[in-house]
């Protein structure tokens, strides 16, 4: 396989990756290819929790690959950048950031429908969160916050609606905040569509 993916880069100038394997298998072929490698961070990193044998060999060749001048990178938020940074620890390495953008094409409303699944009767305002449930999102301090903020507008005309798959992967996605994701949606007026494909209709509740 490596023999092949070292075909494919020979035939190209640049190549763009960004998950953890595939840019394993890219970075060891371009040792040999040397091609321009364009590595997109869209994975909070930290040593923390990414420490086993395939992130420790990650890390040497993402090094090796940038001390060559093989090596671009962007980073699809300034937190992500800043952990990358440290995750690698090369200062020195430039590292654009590139923010992920939603595309709004011209399609059916789905409005009404998607009211009518998150059990919202209209009238409400909206208050909608779109990205991954996960510890280090501080999606437990957003929760706390909003009921909070309930109990002092008398938990009338606010829903919170989280657009986003709950991510088990990051080590902080832990019970304590899964149970707090739960009990808010069963007590309160928050609502979990999950993980959705068409987040661009969400845009317009």
């Amino acid at each position: 396989m490596l023999f092949r993916l070292y075909q494919i880069l020979t035939r190209v100038s640049y190549v763009e990756c960004s998950l953890l394997v595939p840019s394993i298998y890219c970075l060891i072929t371009n040792i040999f290819s040397r091609r321009k490698i364009v590595l997109g961070i869209r994975h909070v990193y930290r040593r923390k929790y990414e420490n086993m044998f395939v992130h420790r060999l990650f890390r040497l060749l993402v090094r090796y690959n940038y001390l060559r001048g093989f090596l671009a990178s962007y980073a699809i938020s300034n937190y992500a950048e800043i952990h990358f940074r440290h995750y690698i620890r090369l200062n020195e390495m430039r590292l654009e950031t590139v923010y992920n953008s939603v595309s709004l094409p011209a399609s059916v409303d789905r409005t009404a429908e998607l009211l009518s699944e998150l059990d919202i009767r209209g009238g409400e305002k909206i208050i909608l969160y779109c990205g991954r449930i996960a510890g280090y999102k501080n999606i437990g301090r957003l929760i706390d916050a909003f009921r909070a903020f309930e109990v002092t507008l008398g938990r009338k005309g606010y829903v919170l609606v989280l657009v986003g798959g709950v991510d088990t992967s990051i080590g902080d996605t832990d019970d304590v905040m899964l149970k707090k994701l739960n009990d808010a949606v069963r007590f309160s007026s928050v609502r979990h569509a999950g993980y959705v494909q068409d987040v661009h209709h969400y845009f317009h509740l």
